[in-house]
């Protein structure tokens, strides 16, 4: 992998990690219930933020600066 990509991938894990500490995440367990559930006769519906709110694109997440954050 060349040094480009290690920065994009670190700046990705950075944000990833911005996000969770900002509360903006879905637990593991609630989504390998809604996962393992898709296709059966009892599908889940898809999972929410811990947060409360409704996230339905990436640029929800990201601030003015593109950086993750409410």
């Amino acid at each position: 992998m060349d040094a480009h990509k290690e920065r994009l991938q670190l700046e990705s894990i950075r944000r990833g990690f911005a996000e969770m500490e900002a509360g903006h995440y879905i637990p593991h367990e609630v989504m390998k219930a809604w996962l393992l559930s898709l296709g059966s006769d009892h599908e889940l519906p898809p999972p929410k933020c811990v947060c409360g709110e409704a996230h339905d694109a990436l640029s929800e997440h990201e601030g003015r600066n593109g950086r993750a954050g409410p």
